[in-house]
């Protein structure tokens, strides 16, 4: 039977935000598959917040991939330079690989989503949340409030 994971849902709910979450990870892809980890630069420059852990954590991982989210190029390479304590010419081969957004895209943010749910969770029951999010017409009644 095939079973999809998705890699954050493994971590939240089996291990937590730690080296393990990577460590069983890289022993999935195996010895010759290769452990991708894929960032906003919004996600790397908050990395110097907890820099430490960041450190540990990229130590498991091949390549990290950063989507540019208004962050240079030269920004995002000196924050990487400062987790791992390492100048960029110190890094594996491929280790950061920079991408840059679709314009239609950059208006979309992980972290502010994240955020908003929060908040939202911190106003409301979930249940009343989830009742509004299944309903299009109340989504639409509430968004046609604010416009």
């Amino acid at each position: 039977m095939f079973m999809n994971i998705f890699p954050t849902t493994f971590m939240i709910h089996f291990i937590g935000w730690n080296s393990s979450y990577f460590k069983i990870l890289k022993g999935l892809v195996g010895e010759n598959g290769r452990l991708f980890w894929v960032l906003g630069s919004d996600v790397v420059h908050d990395m110097k917040k907890w820099k430490i852990k960041a450190r540990e954590l990229f130590e498991w991982i091949d390549s990290v991939v950063i989507y540019r989210r208004g962050h240079d190029t030269e920004s995002i390479l000196l924050v990487v330079e400062e987790i791992l304590g390492l100048p960029r010419t110190q890094f594996k081969p491929n280790f950061v690989i920079l991408k840059t957004l679709p314009e239609e895209a950059t208006i979309v943010s992980s972290s502010q989503i994240r955020e908003h749910i929060s908040q939202l969770q911190d106003l409301a029951d979930p249940r009343i949340l989830r009742y509004i999010f299944e309903n299009d017409f109340l989504l639409n009644f509430y968004k046609n409030m604010t416009s």
